[in-house]
Parts: C-alpha cells; sequence; structure tokens
C-alpha cells in the first residue's frame, strides 16, 4: 500500500510543480512577461513537464497532458494526469525514482510526519515547511486543557 500512496503523492506533486509553466504555455512571451517567463517556479515546472508529457505516451496520457495544457485550472484535468501519471509511476518504479529526483532539484519536497500517542492529557502537533508559528496553550495550572 506504502509504493501506492508514494506514486500518488509524487504525480499530484509533479503535476502542482509543473503548473506554473503549464499555466502560461501557447501565451506569447510579451503577454506573460518576460520577467515571469525567468521565474524559478516556471523553469522548474517547464522541467517536470516535459519530464511527465514524455511520459505519458500511450494510453489516455495524451488526451490527458493536452487537456492540462489547453485548460490547466481545470481540476478534473489535473486528475486526469495525476492518475495517468501514477498509473505510469506503478509500472515503472526506476521513473519514480527519477521523478523524485527532479522533484527534489527543483526544490519540492514532501513531507511524511507520524504520530502514536498513548495515555492522557497528551497533546501533538504537526508541522512542514517553513514560517510557520505553533502555539499549544495551557491552563493557568499549565497543565493542557482536558480533552472532551
Amino acid at each position: 500500500m506504502e509504493g501506492i500512496l508514494d506514486t500518488e503523492s509524487r504525480a499530484l506533486e509533479a503535476i502542482d510543480a509543473a503548473l506554473p509553466y503549464v499555466a502560461i504555455l501557447g501565451q506569447e512571451a510579451a503577454v506573460i512577461g518576460h520577467e515571469a517567463a525567468k521565474s524559478a517556479a516556471v523553469a522548474a515546472g517547464k522541467a517536470i513537464w516535459e519530464w511527465v508529457a514524455g511520459r505519458l505516451t500511450s494510453g489516455f496520457g495524451p488526451a490527458a497532458v493536452q487537456a492540462l495544457e489547453k485548460r490547466p485550472d481545470d481540476t478534473d484535468n489535473r486528475q486526469a494526469v495525476g492518475i495517468a501519471l501514477s498509473q505510469y509511476l506503478k509500472s515503472n518504479p526506476a521513473a519514480l525514482a527519477e521523478l523524485g529526483q527532479l522533484l527534489e532539484k527543483a526544490g519540492v519536497t514532501s513531507a511524511t510526519q507520524t504520530a502514536n500517542v498513548s495515555g492522557g492529557g497528551n497533546v501533538v502537533t504537526q508541522v512542514a515547511g517553513s514560517g510557520n508559528n505553533v502555539s499549544i496553550g495551557a491552563t493557568r495550572t499549565g497543565k493542557p486543557p482536558k480533552a472532551g
């Protein structure tokens, strides 16, 4: 089951990372602005999208790629590419590792968090990313509030 979840999450990460580039496909450089075309997100998205589109060349992959290029704001199109890419990754384990390296190079990170808690009165929080602030309040007694 873990491998299935990994292929699905990698597929979604790849699509999310590629969207800044896909969103400007077909537009004139003068329209999008020359600075937008140079942005790091667009450059990373271009590399990832080219990788994804280059792998989805059979089945419903090409139609899904074309649909997302035409309407990148359509969640159904994103899901279609996600499904096609996930299926491809399941049948090509080496491609999963390759995509992972490409996403890492582009600065796309994935976080998995687990908390195993037993006993009473426990307070658990998990945060991924940067710039996050977490405050866990306590009662006047200095103890966390009772659950319930």
